[in-house]
């Protein structure tokens, strides 16, 4: 603990606009690790993890296939649902089960001070078209809305059992909820923000209170450019948003309409940026977005690790960018 005040202290103030006294930093979340402010830590998932793993079925009875290169996630090839009327039979997990939970308490007490954050994985449109397949998912918005509206409260009902577990055995250990989707194309949202508002927001808007009630931040991860749809999940109430591919924005204006009304969790752009290698780009990309998406009172957690391949970046890409924005901290200095 340093003389301001514990790391979950720290990190608190930066998503809540509260003057940290320095950046906070994150390690990867695709792990648990505690070198940095933030602790990662996840469900002990029944059957194979949705993410970096062999292959196979998830727990939701969804086909993975890995790359070629086994560090990526790979792809889910075999979707369960073939029919919207079988929801019934799905084997989704179930989050009040305590085996899911069991390895929690010595993670938590390992990570000390620092800032707990359980990241229980894909949250809603994502699990959905997994287990219906993406193009036909899409298809069933406009085809069957009602099976979709089934669907969706399947899915969230899971994300609601795991919020109301932490909430009864690990009031005020853990300290923010991070789930991801992906709503980005390189161009555009996926859907439109009608579309959004008629199926998502509501259930996010549920499960996001939960998380609130239960004294937690909601953190989210989304990949793509998606403004329009950040704008309602930010209504939803989002508190951290997880964007890896800044350049997918015009930085300048996604500032003006963003900075300040949510935290983000963020990185040089990782498909153009970073893998340049260009340490001059590195720089100066770090210092736009503490220009343009920071605040005084602060608004900005460093995610300096990640796996490097197969993506190209290589390790000195990642020292320049952290040494550019720990060198550029706004709240650091002096």
């Amino acid at each position: 603990m340093s003389e301001q005040g514990t790391r979950q202290e720290l990190v608190r103030r930066a998503i809540e606009f509260d003057h940290p006294w320095r950046m906070p930093t994150c390690s990867s979340p695709m792990g648990t690790s505690y070198t940095d402010d933030v602790v990662y830590v996840f469900p002990e998932f029944q059957g194979n993890k949705w993410w970096l793993n062999q292959g196979g079925a998830d727990e939701w009875g969804c086909e993975w296939k890995l790359s070629e290169t086994t560090t990526d996630m790979g792809q889910v090839v075999g979707h369960p649902l073939q029919n919207l009327r079988d929801i019934s039979r799905l084997p989704r997990p179930n989050g009040n089960d305590p085996i899911r939970y069991r390895h929690l308490n010595d993670q938590i007490t390992q990570a000390d001070d620092r800032y707990v954050v359980f990241c229980n994985g894909t949250c809603l449109f994502e699990r959905a078209h997994m287990l219906r397949g993406f193009e036909q998912f899409l298809t069933d918005l406009y085809e069957d809305p009602d099976g979709v509206d089934a669907l969706l409260d399947c899915v969230i009902q899971y994300q609601i059992e795991s919020v109301a577990h932490l909430a009864t055995h690990f009031a005020g250990r853990i300290h923010a909820y991070r789930v991801t989707d992906d709503w980005g194309t390189q161009d555009a949202s996926i859907i439109s923000p009608a579309l959004f508002r008629r199926h998502f927001f509501p259930r996010y808007k549920a499960l996001f209170d939960h998380v609130h009630e239960a004294g937690m931040h909601v953190w989210f991860h989304s990949c793509g450019r998606h403004e329009d749809i950040l704008e309602q999940l930010i209504e939803a109430g989002v508190d951290v948003a997880n964007l890896c591919q800044p350049r997918v924005f015009d930085i300048p204006e996604f500032g003006r309409r963003f900075a300040g009304r949510v935290a983000f969790e963020g990185t040089c752009d990782m498909q153009t940026t970073l893998v340049s290698n260009d340490p001059a780009l590195i720089r100066r990309e770090a210092n736009d977005l503490l220009t343009h998406w920071t605040t005084e009172s602060g608004g900005w957690l460093l995610a300096r690790d990640f796996p490097l391949e197969p993506s190209g970046i290589k390790p000195e890409a990642l020292t320049t960018m952290v040494q550019a924005f720990l060198e550029g901290d706004p709240w650091g200095r002096g």
